[in-house]
């Protein structure tokens, strides 16, 4: 995402051909947060060099950046357990 981008309107949505290369110290908000079509715990999400809770290289390019995530889309999703959700 470039710089002087604070927020993402509704939902982002990352697929596992592409991820998101946040700018190093930023945070964006977003309300809803969906990995490979699997709705994600609210929280803050980032590549394994950032200070997020949720860390993952698959989706989020190696920065310092972070996603913070407003709202948890897993109460709708019936039968999603731990063991389903990407970390």
């Amino acid at each position: 995402m470039q710089g002087g981008t604070t927020a993402v309107g509704d939902n982002l949505t990352i697929n596992p051909t592409a991820s998101a290369l946040l700018v190093g110290g930023s945070n964006i908000s977003a309300n809803t947060l969906t990995l490979n079509n699997v709705p994600q715990s609210s929280g803050t999400w980032g590549s394994t060099t950032s200070s997020a809770i949720y860390k993952t290289n698959t989706y989020f390019g190696a920065t310092t950046g972070i996603v913070t995530v407003g709202t948890s889309t897993l109460q709708q999703v019936r039968g999603l357990d731990n063991e389903h959700r990407l970390e």
